[in-house]
């Protein structure tokens, strides 16, 4: 069968349409799985936690958790003035999937205590970003009705990169903490119960 010169030309215009089409699709999808690099990340930690505070008009967070991460979102870009807030129990319930943030980004919520595994099998074990994870319970008396809720800024090769709103087993508020995510997994689910969920920033 022979093609025409015009229906050629038709045909190579639908197929660069597809494919501009694809690879703008993917590249969305990669945005916030760009590489960044784990000494990237320590840095991204310092300046984030600061500017949060900065933001919020505090010196500390003492506890205050779910004010923290609603902050560090904000200091990232991912979330405006606004904002969904909330107890740590309340955010994997609170923030819809597929919705958009005020800075533009996707989410993607995964359930249960498999979350954070789910979330990098889902990348095929490559490093993902902007992770907030959800508990039911507090891990004090006074702040178990609450819940708790953290910022993970990045999992890299099998390590949760991220930080606690209060000072920790000798690690400061709002400093670096790395733990695999079975150890990560299993040092909160034994605080704060199993996790609700994680919701992933894209």
């Amino acid at each position: 069968m022979k093609i025409t010169g015009k229906r050629f030309i038709q045909k190579a215009e639908l197929y660069l349409v597809f494919m501009l089409f694809t690879i703008a699709v993917f590249c969305l999808s990669m945005r916030s799985q760009a590489a960044v690099s784990v000494d990237d990340i320590k840095i991204q930690v310092t300046e984030i936690y600061q500017k949060a505070l900065n933001m919020s008009g505090r010196s500390t967070f003492n506890g205050l958790c779910g004010l923290c991460v609603n902050y560090e979102l904000r200091a990232m870009g991912i979330f405006g003035a606004g904002s969904f807030n909330g107890n740590g129990n309340q955010w994997f319930e609170g923030l819809v999937d597929g919705d958009k943030t005020a800075g533009g980004y996707t989410q993607t919520k995964y359930a249960g205590s498999t979350c954070l595994t789910d979330i990098v099998n889902a990348y095929n074990g490559n490093p993902v970003y902007n992770i907030v994870v959800s508990f039911p319970y507090g891990a004090k008396a006074s702040t178990r009705p609450y819940g708790h809720v953290n910022f993970i800024h990045a999992i890299i090769d099998g390590k949760v990169y991220y930080t606690e709103s209060y000072s920790t087993s000798g690690c400061p508020e709002g400093n670096l903490i790395i733990k695999s995510v079975d150890d990560f997994i299993s040092t909160y689910t034994s605080l704060n119960g199993a996790p609700l969920g994680a919701i992933h920033f894209t």
